[in-house]
């Protein structure tokens, strides 16, 4: 599953109205990191993820040689440690 699917549900607006879908994508480290960690946030604050969302979905956004960061997180991991992992990488 590509970062992209992990924002493909429609969501709704107090009023009922759909909202349109945010695309994260993923993050293989060829665009800079802050970049990607300023469209994580819209998405994350746009959709009202919780801890375990955004850690799932920015587990989920990581491709490449970034792939080995999730190996060093372990299964315990949070967001922000996992952030501070793809800064030192």
């Amino acid at each position: 599953m590509d970062g992209s699917a992990a924002t493909r549900r429609e969501t709704t607006n107090r009023s009922g109205a759909a909202r349109p879908t945010l695309k994260l994508g993923t993050y293989n480290g060829t665009t800079p990191l802050e970049t990607f960690l300023a469209k994580f946030k819209n998405c994350s604050d746009y959709y009202g993820w919780d801890a375990r969302e955004r850690l799932c979905h920015l587990r989920a956004c990581l491709d490449s040689d970034d792939d080995q960061v999730l190996w060093d997180a372990g299964t315990t991991s949070s967001t922000d440690n996992l952030i501070a992992l793809l800064r030192r990488a």
